[in-house]
């Protein structure tokens, strides 16, 4: 029996099945000659991290939101794995913003929390919220760096 695949990706998902039996057939040939060729050469890719976080402000605060945090936010921009924190306001709703984050990979992510502006930006939040914000955390997988163009509007 073959040992178990490891270091295939940045938290050891399942392959593809097409990719697990070629990287097993590599595995057990002759020597393991190729697989450690393999190992060797493939590239250590980091997993970018991308965040979106829903902010229902009191209304009192709705217009001045943003510029509460505006030293919070260029600290967080001026992190070295920040890719980018962008504000935007719901047009629907003007006592929501909406904020997407993006980390070069998991220890961006991790420094960014453990940051020092990081726990008082939220205390500074924390009053002029009307409600828990809501989250969602992508890992997007290895290879990604950032945008990419929409398939379905094409412009050019």
């Amino acid at each position: 029996m073959l040992p178990p695949l490891t270091g295939i990706s940045k938290f050891d998902k399942p392959l593809p099945v097409s990719m697990d039996i070629w990287v097993r057939s590599v595995q057990s040939s002759p020597s393991g000659a190729a697989a450690r060729r393999l190992e060797h050469t493939r590239p250590k890719i980091a997993s970018m991290i991308v965040i979106t976080v829903r902010f229902p402000v009191k209304p009192e605060y709705a217009d001045t939101f943003l510029d509460e945090l505006r030293e919070d936010t260029e600290a967080v921009r001026a992190e070295p794995g920040c890719l980018w924190y962008l504000w935007a306001r719901n047009a629907e709703d003007p006592n929501e913003y909406v904020l997407t984050e993006g980390f070069a990979d998991a220890d961006a992510g991790a420094a960014h929390v453990a940051a020092p502006h990081f726990r008082p930006g939220l205390e500074k939040m924390r009053p002029m919220l009307a409600a828990t914000p809501k989250i969602i955390f992508s890992d997007l997988g290895a290879g990604r760096t950032g945008w990419d163009p929409m398939g379905e509007l094409q412009i050019g």
